[in-house]
């Protein structure tokens, strides 16, 4: 439903993420030893997709190269370029950009890409600063993915896929950015990070913290 939901949008990007995700899923699913059965679900997302393929390959056909997208991208850089410290300030870009960027004042819209954008508005180290949350789920991910435990082996999987997804979002786009998408991925990230590092009941530390104090008689 996820998928035809996304079709309905006819965004390539968005897309091309939802199958890239159900696809790697799917060949990294545990205990299907078979390709063919690794290969329902990206097959299945497929054919519920299929209906749509002429609209979209209507769209790359009129639009090849994303529209305004390069130009976009090239008053991106130079923006970033003068303000690489400090940034323009949160939702500046199209306001300060529009002043020297012809193809910002004409059509209105900021830089179609996420990390881009967030670095010409808060500079390059707050936007390290905004990306540190996710950046500490991915690592604790790669850590986890070979984890004993299937809980923790399944969210590492979880975040992986999806971040995965997410960057290819927001290379392409800068709605990642706004509300309710960023909340979404940051509550979604703290939840899978809150299981990745969870302890097992076998895994809580065992000294003298977490034991009953005793009581010491004197004696006179």
């Amino acid at each position: 439903m996820s998928v035809a939901a996304t079709g309905l949008t006819l965004s390539r990007t968005n897309i091309l993420a939802a199958l890239m995700i159900i696809i790697i899923w799917g060949l990294l699913l545990p205990g299907t030893r078979t390709l063919g059965a690794r290969l329902a679900m990206p097959l299945i997302a497929a054919v519920v997709v299929l209906p749509m393929a002429g609209l979209l390959l209507d769209r790359f056909a009129e639009d090849p190269e994303g529209g305004a997208r390069p130009r976009l991208m090239e008053a991106g850089l130079r923006v970033l370029e003068q303000n690489v410290l400090t940034g323009v300030g949160p939702n500046g870009f199209v306001d300060i950009a529009s002043v020297t960027e012809p193809a910002v004042k004409q059509l209105g819209l900021p830089v179609h890409n996420t990390f881009i954008l967030a670095a010409a508005e808060v500079g390059v180290i707050g936007a390290l600063v905004l990306a540190l949350p996710l950046l500490v789920a991915l690592i604790t991910a790669v850590v986890r993915f070979g984890d004993k435990d299937p809980t923790r082996a399944a969210f590492a999987r979880s975040v992986l896929i999806v971040g995965a997804g997410i960057i290819f979002v927001g290379s392409t786009s800068w709605g990642m950015l706004q509300i309710p998408a960023l909340d979404l991925t940051y509550f979604l990230f703290g939840f899978a990070f809150a299981q990745l590092t969870k302890p097992k009941p076998n895994e809580l530390r065992d000294d003298a913290l977490f034991r009953p104090a005793k009581t010491l008689a004197t004696s006179r």
